[in-house]
């Protein structure tokens, strides 16, 4: 008999709309119930609701999560890479990273977001040039890991014999997530600079899921890379109860937010009884998906988390 393949499980919980003590007892809670993983996003306002409200910083918030917890890798699900420069950047999480004693994820994205780009005066490059930046700054940051130091001649960042201390805790260093769904730059990016890549369930339904697993491994093969050893994550959101009828409003909402119909976005989040998740999630692995992060909206429903650790988790230990 084949041997299933693992799966890991994480929660991501947004800083918008919540306050510091959600956030603590969401990700104690995690922490203690067998989670793997627990990420933050990277945003300075929200992304959602009233854009008026409350939007803590992520880092600064990651780093005294990195003391309150002991047992998740911790990371952000993910970052911009118009925000900070590549080196700003690698010293921030190589910070994380000592505080937490080696469980840093480092996730990390082009960007996007235009709304909040033009409220701060943040530039907002074309997508070609944002992948062009990426590229550039993952090969920056897994220099600046792994070598004493580092030069660097790119079009958008340059290095000059630059020294780079100290080093992650981890060895060689930590792993690097890259979220996002293009086909013709994006994947094949993550594919050749990363040790992993993320989607965002919104993006599809397993169907197109199986679709973006299969072009993210061939661009592996063809960068030299073992796709089985490459970790593809899927973030997805989370209505799990006995009575999941409760959250048929949200998702009615969240599926004319999306020109979908009620059936096609339910096929695109967890919804359902435990039963109904579990089946989901065996169809999810079956397309390739080894990491299953759990998106979880403020006012978070720990019940859900709760239920989820006690009728899912273990199916798949």
């Amino acid at each position: 008999m084949t041997k299933e393949k693992k799966i890991r499980f994480g929660i991501q919980t947004p800083t918008m709309h919540t306050t510091w003590p959600d956030i603590l007892a969401l990700w104690k809670e995690a922490d203690a119930g067998g989670f793997d993983t627990a990420w933050l996003f990277d945003h300075l306002m929200p992304l959602s609701g009233d854009l008026n409200g409350p939007c803590l910083e992520s880092w600064t918030t990651l780093s005294a999560l990195a003391l309150e917890t002991r047992n998740l890798d911790i990371g952000i699900l993910v970052c911009s890479n118009t925000f900070r420069h590549p080196v700003v950047l690698a010293k921030m999480a190589t910070t994380v990273d000592i505080l937490s004693g080696g469980r840093l994820l480092l996730g990390l994205g082009a960007g996007f977001y235009p709304v909040e780009h033009e409220a701060y005066g943040i530039p907002l490059p074309t997508v070609k040039d944002r992948m062009g930046q990426l590229e550039e700054a993952l090969q920056v940051i897994n220099s600046l890991w792994t070598q004493n130091r580092v030069s660097f001649a790119g079009r958008y960042y340059r290095l000059n014999d630059a020294v780079f201390e100290p080093k992650p805790v981890q060895k060689p260093k930590p792993p690097i997530i890259v979220g996002g769904s293009g086909e013709k730059r994006l994947i094949p990016i993550a594919a050749r600079y990363a040790d992993g890549w993320n989607l965002t369930g919104s993006h599809g339904t397993p169907e197109i899921v199986r679709h973006k697993v299969r072009v993210f491994e061939d661009s592996c093969v063809a960068s030299g890379r073992n796709p089985g050893e490459m970790d593809k994550s899927l973030a997805t959101f989370l209505y799990l109860s006995h009575e999941p009828s409760q959250f048929l409003p949200t998702i009615e909402r969240w599926a004319r937010s999306r020109g979908l119909s009620l059936e096609e976005a339910k096929d695109r989040v967890l919804f359902g009884t435990p039963d109904m998740v579990r089946q989901h999630i065996e169809e999810l692995r079956g397309c390739g998906i080894n990491h299953l992060i759990l998106q979880l909206v403020p006012p978070f429903q720990i019940d859900s988390l709760r239920l989820f650790r006690d009728e899912v988790l273990p199916h798949f230990r």
